[in-house]
C-alpha cells in the first residue's frame, strides 16, 4: 500500500505495509539506517550509536514518513533519535523513577497501590521514545507465557482487596487480540466483591 504524506511543504513518500504487525517487524532498528533515510549528516552517528547501545531504536516507516528530512531539530525526530547526552550522568537521575523494582510479586505484575495492580501485557511499543521512563525495565523477566501468568493470577485470587487491573507495558495493544482476550477472560473469572475495572495504559 502506498501512503503519500505532505509535511510542511515537502512531499514524503513511504511504502507502508498493510498491517501494524508488519510495520513493527520492518521498523528501523539501527542509527545508520535512520540517519541515512532522513538525510542527516554523519556527525550525528557517534551520539546516536552511544544512545542506541543504552536503549534500542525503533522507528516504523509510517512514523518516519512524518519526519521532516534533513532537519535535526524536527520534534518527531527528537523523540526517536538517540544522542550522546543519554550517556551523561545527571544529579538525582535513577533508572527506576517509579520504584517498580520493589513491587513485583510475580512475573508481569506490579503492585504498588492497595486496590490496584498493573499487568505488563506487552513489552513492545510502536516506537521507542527516548524519554521513556521504563527504558530500563527488565521486560525479558516480565513477559510471562500463559502458564507463567498463573502465578500473577493466583496472586490476584488471593488478594480480594484488588479490584482494578491496569494493562500496560510497553503498549498493551501490541499484544495479539487472542492474548488480550485470554488475559481479560482470566481476570473476569476471578471472584471479587465489585468486579474488576480494566484500564489500558501506556508507559508515559
Amino acid at each position: 500500500m502506498q501512503e503519500n504524506i505532505i509535511i510542511t511543504g515537502k512531499h514524503v513518500s513511504a511504502q507502508v505495509p498493510t498491517s501494524w504487525q508488519q510495520q513493527l517487524s520492518q521498523a528501523i532498528r539501527d542509527p545508520v539506517t535512520l540517519c541515512k533515510r532522513l538525510g542527516l549528516s554523519s556527525q550525528w552517528l557517534p551520539g546516536a550509536h552511544a544512545g542506541h547501545r543504552l536503549f534500542d531504536i525503533c522507528v516504523p516507516d509510517a512514523y518516519l514518513a512524518r519526519i521532516v528530512p534533513n532537519d535535526p531539530q524536527d520534534p518527531l525526530l527528537l523523540q526517536v533519535l538517540p544522542t550522546g547526552d543519554e550517556t551523561q550522568t545527571s544529579p538525582g537521575y535513577v533508572t527506576d523513577p517509579l520504584e517498580e523494582a520493589d513491587h513485583r510479586p510475580a512475573k508481569g505484575l506490579i503492585h504498588k497501590y492497595a486496590n490496584r495492580v498493573l499487568l505488563i501485557a506487552s513489552p513492545a511499543c510502536a516506537i521507542n521514545c527516548r524519554y521513556c521512563f521504563r527504558r530500563h525495565f527488565p521486560y525479558s523477566d516480565n513477559s510471562p507465557s500463559r502458564s507463567q501468568w498463573q502465578e500473577a493470577l493466583d496472586y490476584l485470587r488471593n488478594d480480594t482487596t484488588i479490584h482494578e487491573a491496569i494493562l500496560s507495558g510497553g503498549d498493551p495493544l501490541a499484544a495479539s487480540d487472542r492474548q488480550l482476550a485470554w488475559l481479560v477472560d482470566q481476570l473476569e473469572s476471578i471472584p471479587t466483591s465489585n468486579g474488576y475495572a480494566f484500564i489500558l495504559a501506556y508507559p508515559w
